[in-house]
């Protein structure tokens, strides 16, 4: 297996969670990861067979008078059932076209060439037993496990792995993941349209159980990066037999999974329910039979009380209720906490006046009161932020963070004075637009609140449901739609990589999070870290760009958070390592006992 501190400094943006509600917390910086060997492990020998007893001697006929024997039958094993939240799905599950949805479930319906163990944070070998690296580090051959199938009983090849990258890859697939596949050859320019080629990306099939990946420069990361959804293999025959469209292929009897679990159940706005995939060869076999995800307009605010209800088997405990939870006799003993590498952020559109103003994003960000915000109004769930970048990732800047830690409401109004707008006159009104739930409508109202109290702006609230939210979003994203300010954007980093969240979210050619902003500068520095052997001078590149970012602040931070649950006792192997994003479940050793 490969070292945890290995593999989480190098996984990529294809783990990153992009949800509402995601949690996060704060950690030490991570260990630059060592080199990479060049050959992976092979995965564990399978235990030797138990010798087959010899064939029991045939019975002779009872006498006709005598009442045959009846041998009793052992009562059948109780079903295992898990009942975990979720928030309801507001767009794609597809692993090559999601924005983020259902990567909470994503990972026990499909193995990629590599998976995180969970149990114990390392990366292991999955589909593929081992892999082969160049000495330039350049070419990854991976040798996959020639007993797999998929669920409908087909061989799992490498091919069906070529097929996925490429279909995600392909322009006319337009699909919002594409760009964690540019660490591949070719990848970037077949995806822009300025190769047309599919042979032309640097995946390979040498033969059904061998895939060659060439990449645009050496990444000792590459086999945590397989390890991501957007990598996952998929079945072509089932998606153009059944078509995209709504995720008509991924309908309970039309999926085709290759991992622990299918889908029984889809229904967006109620529940989602996975069982085992009995054509499973994969390790390990896991124990639930069931799994259901409940969803709920925001299971952050809203699951404790079905937890409490015996409606669920864990549930989040929202800031509004932990004080309760904390000095509940029962409840208490239940709670649990996982550090997350996250933000929360406010977005701005900065091509969009007054806030293609410097002065004006950074007047508004230095006139939010953080540990009032985080210690009051959220009752101290959350630890404030004055970065974009969670203190755990090597490219966090102290020296960046001063910038609001230093700062405060008179240099938030000497700035807006500087922009023309004195004591909030002559700025046009505000339209802040966000998540509706409890939570969020306190942080929404409090922003308002001191944003009116400390620099005379008005700001307007347009708070939205989930679903409706999502397809605002969406609609200004793709038609380039101007807006003001938009929260609650969590950004979770599944790894220590810094590259994952620069390049990930803000290369401008990128923009996850649509903000329209570049910086020639910020720009170079983070492309030049991308691909930095040396680890001191890479921390350095981005902790250069943090205080670029911070400075110019395109968006808001101001929280980072901790993930905590409430978790029945006779559920027994839940884990949620910091890079799980703290709400992301891989089934595999999780066990629920008899209750």
């Amino acid at each position: 297996m490969i070292p945890r501190k290995w593999w989480r400094a190098t996984i990529s943006l294809s783990l990153i969670v992009i949800l509402l509600g995601l949690a996060a917390g704060c950690g030490p910086a991570a260990t630059p990861p060592p080199p990479a060997p060049t050959t992976a492990p092979a995965a564990a020998q399978a235990p030797t067979a138990a010798p087959t007893a010899p064939p029991a001697a045939e019975p002779t006929t009872a006498p006709p008078t005598q009442a045959p024997t009846t041998v009793p039958t052992a009562p059948p094993a109780a079903e295992q059932v898990l009942l975990v939240p979720l928030s309801r799905l507001g767009g794609s599950i597809d692993p090559g076209l999601s924005y983020g949805q259902g990567y909470e479930f994503l990972l026990n319906l499909f193995d990629g060439l590599t998976r995180v163990d969970y149990a114990t944070g390392e990366l292991v070998p999955a589909v593929a037993e081992k892999w082969d690296i160049s000495a330039d580090g350049t070419v990854y051959t991976f040798h996959l496990r020639s007993e797999l199938e998929w669920s409908d009983g087909t061989p799992v090849t490498a091919g069906d792995f070529e097929y996925s990258w490429k279909r995600t890859l392909d322009p006319k697939t337009e699909a919002p993941i594409a760009s964690d596949l540019y660490h591949i050859k070719g990848a970037e320019a077949y995806n822009k349209g300025e190769n047309t080629d599919p042979e032309s990306v640097g995946v390979k099939v040498l033969d059904d159980l061998t895939l060659q990946v060439t990449l645009e420069a050496a990444r000792p990361g590459f086999p945590a990066d397989v390890a991501g959804v957007v990598y996952y293999p998929l079945p072509r025959w089932a998606i153009e037999k059944y078509g995209t469209e709504g995720d008509a292929w991924m309908k309970p009897g039309n999926i085709v999974v290759n991992g622990p679990y299918t889908i029984a159940t889809l229904e967006p706005d109620q529940e989602v329910v996975l069982v085992r995939n009995e054509n499973y060869k994969g390790e390990p076999k896991p124990a639930i039979d069931k799994a259901t995800w409940v969803l709920f307009e925001s299971y952050i605010s809203q699951s404790l009380l079905a937890f409490e209800a015996g409606e669920l088997d864990i549930a989040w405990v929202p800031g509004t209720d932990l004080e309760r939870v904390r000095n509940d006799p029962s409840l208490s003993k239940m709670m649990q906490e996982y550090a997350v590498a996250a933000t929360a952020h406010l977005t701005f559109d900065t091509t969009n006046p007054p806030f293609d103003d410097a002065r004006v994003r950074r007047a508004l960000s230095l006139a939010v009161d953080r540990e009032v915000l985080n210690n009051v109004i959220l009752k101290g769930q959350y630890a404030p932020a004055y970065t974009s970048v969670p203190p755990q990732l090597p490219g966090y800047s102290a020296e960046a963070a001063a910038i609001l830690k230093e700062g405060g409401p008179e240099e938030a109004k000497t700035l807006l004075a500087e922009a023309g707008y004195p004591g909030g006159e002559g700025l046009r009104e505000i339209e802040y637009v966000g998540p509706s739930s409890d939570e969020y409508r306190l942080i929404a109202e409090a922003l308002q609140g001191m944003w009116q109290d400390t620099l005379g702006v008005t700001v307007n609230l347009n708070l939205m449901e989930s679903k409706a939210l999502s397809a605002w979003a969406q609609s200004h994203k793709q038609n380039k739609e101007s807006y003001d300010i938009r929260g609650v954007r969590r950004m979770t980093m599944l790894s220590t990589d810094p590259a994952g969240w620069y390049n990930g979210i803000y290369d401008p050619d990128i923009d996850w999070l649509d903000i329209r902003w570049q910086d020639d500068r910020f720009t170079e520095l983070i492309r030049q870290g991308r691909y930095e052997q040396d680890p001191v001078k890479r921390a350095k590149m981005y902790q250069e760009a943090e205080m670029i970012f911070m400075e110019a602040s395109p968006v808001i931070p101001f929280y980072h958070t901790v993930a905590r649950w409430v978790v029945q006792p006779y559920v027994k192997g839940l884990a949620f390592p910091v890079e799980s994003a703290g709400q992301i479940i891989d089934l595999r050793p999780i066990s629920v006992e008899s209750h």
